[in-house]
């Protein structure tokens, strides 16, 4: 799946984190915490809580492309 930035902003420290740029797109992937069942955002292999994903990036179009081909291939 792909998002969008909304907002420059960089993860982890000086050296070792990621920054990431308004208007590129990303690679993205949800996986679920066994132990706290929280949804963690995966972007360039750095995790993220739904709460900082939202608040930078944008996934509507993903979103409404994964809804459409749900109705186009009968299984909604």
């Amino acid at each position: 799946m792909k998002a969008l930035c909304k907002k420059k902003f960089r993860i982890g420290q000086l050296h070792n984190g990621i920054s990431f740029e308004v208007g590129q797109w990303y690679e993205y992937w949800i996986e679920i915490h066994e132990e706290t069942g929280t949804k963690l955002y995966y972007i360039d292999g750095q995790p993220m809580l739904e709460r900082t994903f939202k608040a930078n990036f944008d996934d509507l179009q993903q979103r409404r492309e994964d809804k459409l081909n749900q109705i186009l291939d009968g299984t909604e």
